[in-house]
């Protein structure tokens, strides 16, 4: 059955099951389209650069580029060959990495709190703003709802706690412990549905 969790209770669950693999919430998104696309982490991280790079390396004030989608690139990939190059590496690092869990084993998605995506990028202060954190929350309540309807409750834990955010000031974050298994159920029953959703969520906000 779903329900909240204390700080100390998930502790001791971790600490049997072993480390939760981290996921920032909204980048369930990006695993989705990656795990039914059928590709390798490889292709779709380079599917991707293909897409990023003509726009970070784009002119300034280009007629055909926005700026703030050269800034987006930028913040991601950087200005140098090993910023982009480190990037790749954890994006590829982290699609295989989930690929390769146990049905069992734990995975956390958090809201606001880092992954190995967000670690990766250059400069990461898209990472920080509201936008980004609006989005992990809509994540977080389009997961549970396809949890439910999956009658996937034994297998969610939601807990709840409170932070000292970027900003400075303190915010109550939710986050979820369940199973990579939970996470390809959820994946695969929503499909396309759980982009629409999701796009839902956020234009209400």
């Amino acid at each position: 059955m779903e329900r909240e969790q204390t700080v100390g209770e998930m502790g001791l669950k971790e600490q049997r099951d072993g480390f939760p693999f981290e996921i920032r919430a909204h980048h369930i998104l990006l695993l989705s389209i990656y795990l039914r696309s059928g590709k390798s982490a490889i292709d779709d991280t380079r599917d991707f650069f293909m897409l990023a790079e003509p726009v970070r390396s784009s002119r300034p004030n280009s007629k055909i580029v926005k700026g703030s989608d050269k800034w987006f690139y930028n913040d991601i990939l950087g200005n140098t060959q090993s910023q982009v190059d480190r990037y790749i590496r954890h994006r590829i690092e982290f699609l295989e990495e989930f690929s390769q869990l146990s049905l069992d084993y734990p995975v956390r998605l958090n809201e606001r709190k880092k992954d190995k995506i967000c670690n990766g990028c250059a400069i990461g202060e898209h990472c920080k703003r509201n936008g980004e954190a609006h989005a992990d929350r809509a994540l977080i309540r389009v997961f549970r709802k396809a949890a439910k309807r999956l009658g996937l409750e034994d297998k969610i834990d939601v807990t709840k706690e409170t932070i000292i955010d970027y900003d400075g000031k303190p915010r109550k974050l939710t986050s979820i412990l369940t199973t990579a298994g939970a996470v390809r159920e959820v994946i695969n029953e929503t499909r396309f549905s759980f982009v629409k959703f999701f796009w839902a969520h956020l234009m209400s906000w």
